[in-house]
């Protein structure tokens, strides 16, 4: 690191630390930070595998298997058990529970174990943002990136509660950070393979990482140790399932069912859309007595269910469209409830808003090349989620180091044609900034109400000792008076 650029990261890392601390301060001591209660999120069940792993458990003998409402509508518990089959295999990837479980057994069952340990893998992707824009743009360029990544409001959410976003989020900034400074290839294939076993669609980014190492010129030794870091945790795990009696690659059950709910036909995977899944749980049941529980009689179950083609290919359009757009989709936690009570993350960037000022720099992370594949992988990663389930607002945040990445250089790029008399360059850009986002804003998304403040109070109950937020009767009659103006007259 350079000596000037000390000043700029250390400004980022204040404000960085500066709002990470107004989080915890508010959400401690809250059901905000207890949300791992909620025995039909996917935090409870994390959180209760991390406990396993974290009490000794490490091949995790008949792992946790809970029962959610979603899964009543598809079969009852003798057939899911039925259907799965193997009791010992994995109800979800087991990359972020073993981490988290690591992360308890450090700091104990105390939500300030957890919340301090994403808050400082978000750091840690803080410092990369910040020197991947640095190198292709200079300090200007990483002082913008990484205040916009410090200032994202949704990460901070996910960082207080028990999912695998922040670690994944910094997992693939690694993979892209290892490969531009090309120094060990094991690490970055390390943190690949850890993505893979954390998210099993992130098998897709392997092939653009050896693209990467490969256009460094690198020789065999090299690409040998990026295979070899990149195979050594799922080999892991696959070992663990050899032990176990547990079909060798299975990393999760949840699969065929994640794959027909998020394609079928009707209200299929836009935004987590309820609506319908009697109907489709009906459907789901039949193809899977028929067919067998697997990915391939799901899918094709899915996809057939739509009245035409063209039925189904406007899905697709519209899962992409809501990937984009600035609803930030209701899925385990709520970003609007969560703003609603925690300050200041009503005034803070959404992913709309980084998205827009990323614009014009996309084009700059077309170089060096292993910026560039990598980049290409990680959007491949995510794009694939709401062509193969539902479009939801968590599994797009490894995109946003990126568009911080990409909006630093384009802010440094657009500020110098404007020196440089080349206003309407700046112009242009300008206005196609802003049609792009109203394109992202026309639509009404659905409104996610109510089910918080359900939640919210359940755990509140369940536990006196905690508090509730100084903010939820204002946040309630806040959202009561806007249900009141949007029911249909």
């Amino acid at each position: 690191m350079e000596t000037n650029d000390r000043p700029a990261l250390v400004a980022v890392s204040l404000l960085f630390w500066a709002l990470r601390l107004l989080v915890l301060v508010q959400v401690l001591g809250t059901p905000l930070s207890h949300l791992e209660r909620w025995s039909e999120g996917d935090m409870a069940y994390y959180h209760a595998t991390a406990l396993r792993v974290a009490g000794g458990d490490l091949l995790l003998r008949d792992p946790p298997r809970p029962w959610h409402r979603w899964m009543e509508a598809m079969g009852t518990p003798e057939e899911w058990e039925r259907w799965v089959g193997n009791r010992q295999t994995y109800f979800m990837e087991p990359g972020y529970p073993y981490l988290l479980g690591a992360a308890l057994a450090l700091g104990g069952n105390r939500p300030p174990a957890w919340i301090l340990f994403h808050q400082i893998l978000s750091y840690l992707t803080l410092l990369m943002v910040f020197h991947l824009a640095r190198r292709a743009g200079g300090t200007a360029a990483g002082l913008a990136a990484g205040g916009l990544f410090a200032l994202y409001g949704p990460l901070m959410m996910y960082e207080t509660v028990t999912l695998r976003e922040p670690a994944l989020v910094f997992a693939l900034t690694a993979v892209v950070w290892g490969s531009v400074r090309g120094r060990n290839p094991f690490v970055a294939g390390l943190a690949a393979g850890w993505c893979v076993a954390a998210k099993s669609v992130a098998v897709l980014m392997i092939p653009f990482l050896v693209l990467a190492w490969a256009s460094r010129g690198k020789g065999p030794r090299a690409l040998a140790a990026l295979a070899a870091g990149t195979a050594l945790i799922p080999a892991l795990f696959l070992a663990r399932n050899l032990a176990m009696g547990a079909p060798p690659l299975a990393l999760s059950t949840r699969g065929p069912v994640a794959l027909y709910v998020g394609a079928a036909h009707p209200n299929a995977g836009v935004l987590a859309d309820s609506s319908g899944m009697e109907e489709r749980g009906l459907r789901f049941r039949t193809i899977v007595e028929r067919d067998g529980y697997t990915a391939r009689a799901a899918l094709w179950g899915a996809v057939t269910s739509h009245p035409s083609p063209a039925s189904f290919a406007l899905l697709l359009v519209k899962k992409v469209y809501y990937l984009l757009h600035r609803f930030e989709a209701w899925n385990n936690v709520n970003w609007y409830f969560f703003r609603g009570l925690v300050f200041p993350m009503a005034v803070l960037p959404g992913f709309l808003a980084v998205l827009l000022l990323a614009l014009p720099g996309v084009r700059h992370l077309s170089a060096p090349r292993p910026l560039a594949w990598t980049s290409v992988g990680i959007l491949a990663t995510v794009l694939a989620h709401p062509f193969l389930t539902s479009t939801l607002a968590r599994y797009r945040q490894p995109l946003v180091p990126l568009m911080c990445v990409a909006a630093g250089l384009g802010l440094v790029r657009l500020l110098d044609a404007w020196k440089t008399g080349k206003r309407r360059t700046v112009a242009g850009w300008a206005a196609g900034v802003l049609a792009v986002g109203l394109l992202l804003s026309v639509t009404a998304p659905p409104k996610y109400r109510g089910a918080d403040f359900g939640i919210y109070t359940s755990i509140l109950q369940a536990d006196p000792s905690l508090r509730p937020h100084p903010g939820l009767e204002r946040l309630r009659r806040a959202w009561d008076h806007q249900e009141k103006r949007d029911a249909p007259r």
